[in-house]
């Protein structure tokens, strides 16, 4: 019937299925707008109940400005009385690991806040607010809904007593459910507020194809309780007005005051991390570890919340359309669930009955109609598919903000970028700022364009003005202004550095040349030797780019970054498998960075820095140290330690104490050269062993098949290179690229025919991380050492001082035997400088928790061996015992132009690797005049340094992550050998050794080692040995850390000897590393 007895109009009837915050105000809307209201819930009545504040579905609500402007466009009085009844909260209080809290606030301008409310204290209000017009039906399921006859079928049931007679005797007398009462109610409208398992939904999607999708997070939330203080002011065992965050990075507690004093906490955490916290004794220890304030004031009480209350999911729901003809239509979680970040579950539903309300005005949707029921009415659907379709984007671009915001709350807040953004925000929104618009009835949100400057936050929680989508968009566009704003900034500080230097520091050098200042009253001064290497080293930073168009780079860079990053990668396998903190990304991250200063800022460019195996020694041991301290955090405590060690760095370099190189000689660095190949013969063999307990014995083998074959090929491809035989392109072709190439084909052979099932077997290969950018454990790259309990701080020293005394050793001596004498280099090193800018580097490992790069030694010197330029004497020339005696390097030009010109003068110059010279042959022994091939020059220049950083940082990307992922660990052991063993064969210990060994007969005539007795050349080895066997020995135990003191202790021991051997055997057994012209920068003069 379409009109009542009378004759008129019938009022339109509105069916809300679901009692809580969103379909409470639905209702109360359209009653307010005439309709005939019914509400149907399926819990108890909540009125006159006393609200428990303690149970399992406890966690606070928050009312922000959008959702009390939602509630005051329906009923202003009843808005004001919910903010009375709620906790103000204008900011965050960020609770950090170390003690201590930040208080962030949300609008510094303008002092807007969050309200938290208890979430039953809320509903019970809702309800009451709810006019006796409006018919409630409590204890009320919906069954079904008949939506051509407007008809919904539910069940009500009611509370009874335990059914005595039908239970048996030890049945537990739990309150029943007495007989259901069968429900039908006709409509013209449904409403379904019910939810995130909404059933209206449900019977929507059975009646029209609505698009429907859910997405979990791994991530759980379990409701936590802190009980009042009465102790305290207003029973507030914190601070009230705040939203209490516990920022883990992984995880977060959250804790919302309450009116009686307490707190609702909330923890939410990777189901990962939560299964590994499965006994009141690991809760116990995980609450002390992570959140010991909260510890302090609730206790044991986190432990029984913990265990007993439940595991609750994060799901993201979006349906579209939501809404079904003129029938029925779906609001709050029914449509649009979200994950409780930001706050705007409530606050977004609220919304929507504003908004729906806007529509039904612009559309003049009376409160009457003189339709049948059954019949479309299609005034109503033309506003509820406006409603549906407009928005939608609204509501997932809020879906997706809130999702952003949960890594704000647990992780971001730490970052200082994020600090930095706030900072930006803050400027810029006092000189450009943003006015609210008003909101008018019909119009869902103002039309005119937002002014100004507003950040996220303030948009999406104090902005009810501004659309969702609209906050997202003008967010994207606010980063991109931003980050225009930073690449300006750099272009113009770089333009103007450069037109500094250019204007003034080069006039400057040029009126001041290096030549005046040697030894000067300043020579002792604080950080002259750093200013004597910029001085001296900046005339050639142009040529050093220049004369990086030669051939020689090409191959020098592949061998050095296969030679650096798969040896580096494979020395962290320890500390990957292990602490479970390092990733590949990491040691990939490492090599850039060091790569990246050395060729853009330091001194000398040819030196290469990287991951060693001293330093994953040293950090695995502090790990073994430590590992099991409850409140210990390993990357943080690294952190301290790499600071530490970088402020002695810096110190160092400034008091110019990289003098003390003067007194290393050859005697210290081959001793410590062995044990570095030793270290490297050792870690091929582990690599190798270990796969016998990761794998299976058959893959086991395929492992060390690859190995051995890896080991002989690019030593067979170096013998060729040295044997005279077959065409000079070839053998300089099997020189530079025989390493490359046998890696990529042992790792080719690793999946060929019967072998690849073996080469896929569990850890087989590098383990790898599926991600582009991401570091191991999905944490955030910034790690937040200060958070560092400070007693741990003054712990981390000692191990930083350690670190300092291997780094001064490892990358000074790499760089002197960079720079050997037997190099013929014309460029300035720069020891101080580079010095100064490796504490720069080891600071920040500890910021981004990567391995500190370090000097590499044997791939230091191999870089530049791989630059060497050859080439023959003129035809006639004749070699004067001056020119025999005259040092590399000692007569060398200082034009800033290329350093190879001059070189080239009566040379006939060819490229190709440089090799130990081969033995003469019979015809060349016969002609004594015929020329000699000889070193030429170095190609100095900073090409092939930043080329092998930048293709380690292209390692990063996930494709090439797949690809690194496919290289074998035989194929690395491999490499291990053979580079181990190239250093050996190398070594001056080894050249002692078996001279010693060899025939007299068999000896070279011209031997220098011919005079010195032969017992003394093995006393001499047997020193080295000796050391040698110290420093290896104390790695292999628990005092592993302590290697770089036993290292150190060589340079001293060396001043000893003197005592032993007399000076003729010294200058034979022993002697510089470097040329006069190198050591001019570490003597500073």
């Amino acid at each position: 019937m379409s009109t009542t007895p009378d004759g008129k109009d019938r009022k339109r009837k509105a069916l809300v299925i679901g009692a809580g915050p969103v379909g409470s105000l639905t209702a109360l809307s359209l009653y307010k707008r005439g309709w005939a209201v019914e509400v149907w819930d399926t819990r108890d009545d909540p009125r006159g109940r006393e609200i428990a504040v303690n149970n399992l579905r406890s966690i606070n609500l928050n009312i922000s400005s959008r959702g009390y402007a939602a509630v005051s466009s329906v009923d202003p009085a009843f808005a004001d009385a919910l903010l009375r009844e709620s906790i103000p909260m204008p900011s965050r209080l960020i609770h950090h690991l170390s003690g201590h809290c930040e208080a962030q606030l949300y609008d510094p301008l303008r002092g807007n806040c969050s309200n938290s409310i208890h979430r039953g204290l809320l509903n019970q209000r809702m309800v009451e607010a709810l006019p006796p017009g409006v018919e409630v039906r409590f204890n009320t399921k919906l069954a079904r809904i008949e939506f051509e006859h407007r008809t919904a079928h539910g069940v009500r049931t009611k509370r009874g007593e335990p059914n005595l007679l039908d239970s048996p005797p030890e049945t537990p007398q739990i309150p029943v459910l007495a007989k259901a009462e069968k429900v039908d109610s006709e409509f013209d409208l449904v409403v379904g507020a019910d939810g995130s398992w909404s059933k209206v939904r449900q019977e929507m999607m059975r009646a029209e194809r609505i698009d429907f999708s859910q997405s979990f997070i791994p991530h759980a939330y379990i409701e936590l309780h802190m009980a009042a203080d009465p102790s305290k002011p207003g029973g507030f065992a914190m601070p009230p007005n705040h939203l209490h965050i516990w920022p883990r990075h992984k995880f977060m507690l959250i804790a919302l005051p309450n009116k009686d004093g307490s707190f609702t906490l909330t923890l939410f955490i990777p189901f990962d991390e939560l299964h590994q916290v499965s006994t009141p004794d690991e809760a116990r220890a995980f609450f002390k570890t992570h959140f010991p304030d909260a510890w302090d004031i609730v206790g044991e009480k986190l432990v029984d919340d913990f265990m007993q209350h439940p595991r609750g999911n994060l799901v993201t729901i979006s349906v579209t359309p939501s809404t079904y003809s003129s029938h029925a239509m779906l609001m709050g979680d029914a449509c649009h669930s979200m994950v409780p970040f930001y706050g705007q579950g409530l606050n977004c539903g609220l919304e929507d009955v504003r908004v729906l309300g806007t529509y039904l005005d612009r559309f003049a949707i009376s409160p009457t109609t003189p339709l049948a029921p059954g019949v479309t009415d299609v005034q109503l659907e033309a506003a509820l598919s406006a409603y549906s379709t407009e928005r939608a984007e609204d509501l997932t671009a809020i879906c997706e903000l809130a999702l952003a915001n949960y890594t704000e709350m647990r992780s971001s807040v730490l970052n200082p970028l994020y600090h930095l953004r706030r900072a930006v925000d803050y400027v810029l929104t006092r000189i450009y700022p943003s006015t609210p618009r008003d909101l008018s009835p019909g119009v869902a949100f103002p039309t005119a364009e937002v002014r100004g400057w507003t950040a996220l936050y303030d948009m999406v929680t104090f902005r009810p003005d501004i659309p969702y989508a609209e906050a997202a968009r003008r967010e994207a566009w606010q980063k991109k202004v931003v980050a225009n704003a930073a690449v300006t900034g750099g272009i113009i500080s770089a333009v103007g550095v450069g037109v500094f230097a250019l204007k003034v520091v080069r006039p400057w050098l040029e009126r001041s040349p290096p030549e005046t200042h040697a030894k000067g009253r300043y020579h002792w001064a604080p950080f002259y030797g750093i200013w004597r290497d910029i001085t001296h080293r900046a005339p050639y930073y142009l040529s050093d780019w220049t004369d990086a168009w030669n051939y020689r780079v090409i191959p020098s860079t592949w061998f050095i970054f296969f030679a650096n990053v798969l040896p580096g990668l494979a020395f962290s396998l320890d500390l990957i498998e292990e602490t479970g903190l390092y990733g590949v990304q990491e040691v990939l991250l490492a090599s850039f960075m060091a790569a990246f200063v050395a060729a853009v800022f330091g001194g000398q460019p040819l030196l290469i820095s990287g991951v060693t195996g001293p330093i994953t020694v040293f950090n695995k041991t502090i790990f073994d140290i430590f590992r099991g301290r409850a409140d210990w955090n390993y990357l943080h405590f690294m952190g301290w330690v790499y600071l530490w060690a970088a402020i002695l760095h810096w110190v160092a370099a400034a008091l110019n104490a990289v003098r003390g190189l003067k007194y290393v000689t050859r005697f210290a660095c081959d001793t410590f050269g062995f044990y570095v190949a030793a270290v490297y013969v050792q870690y091929g063999i582990q690599v190798v062993t270990r796969q016998f307990h990761q794998s299976s014995t058959s893959s086991a083998l395929l492992g060390i098949l690859l190995a051995v074959l890896t080991l002989v090929l690019p030593h067979c491809a170096n013998g060729l290179a040295r044997s005279g035989y077959i065409s000079k392109s070839f053998r300089r072709f099997c020189a530079d690229y025989g390493m490359p190439i046998t890696i990529v084909a042992m790792t080719g052979l690793a999946y060929w025919g019967r072998f690849k099932p073996l080469v896929h077997e569990e850890a087989m290969t590098l383990p790898v991380v599926p991600h582009s950018f991401r570091p191991a454990g999905g944490r955030e790259w910034l790690v937040p050492f200060w958070h560092l309990p400070s007693k741990y701080v003054g712990m981390a020293f000692p191990f930083g001082a350690i670190l300092f005394i291997l780094f001064y050793f490892d990358a000074n001596v790499s760089a002197l035997i960079a720079q050997g004498a037997e190099f013929p280099l014309r460029k300035p090193a720069a020891f101080h400088w580079d010095f100064f800018l490796l504490g720069i580097t080891t600071f920040i490992a500890g910021l981004l928790g990567v391995p500190a790069p370090n000097g590499l030694i044997p791939q230091a010197p191999l870089h530049t061996a791989s630059l060497v330029q050859m080439g023959y004497e003129d035809e006639g020339e004749e070699e004067t015992p001056e020119e025999e005696e005259e040092q590399p390097g000692e007569k060398r030009p200082r034009s800033t132009s290329t350093a190879l010109a001059d070189a080239e003068a009566g040379l006939k110059r060819r490229a190709r690797a440089s090799s130990p010279p081969r033995n003469p042959t019979p015809d060349e022994r016969r002609e004594p005049r015929q020329r000699r091939e000889v070193p030429v020059a170095v190609v100095e220049q900073r090409a092939s340094n930043l080329a092998q950083g930048a293709l380690c940082l292209v390692l990063m990307v996930k494709p090439l992550q797949h690809v690194l992922g496919l290289v074998p660990k035989g194929v690395l052991a491999g490499l291990f050998w053979y580079m181990g063993t190239d250093a050996l064969l190398a070594s001056g210990l080894t050249a002692k050794l078996l001279y010693l060994l060899r025939e007299a007969g068999a000896r070279s005539p011209s031997d220098p080692l011919n005079g010195v007795r032969k017992r003394q050349i093995a006393l001499f080895a047997l020193i080295e040995i000796l050391g040698f066997g110290a420093a290896f020995g104390i790695t292999q135990t628990v005092a592993a850390v302590g290697f770089p003191v036993v290292i150190m202790l060589l340079v001293p021991l060396r001043r000893c000897l003197r005592r032993v051997f007399s000076a003729q055997e010294l200058a034979v057994l022993d002697g510089p590393v470097a040329s006069a012209f190198t050591m001019q920068s570490v003597a500073a003069v």
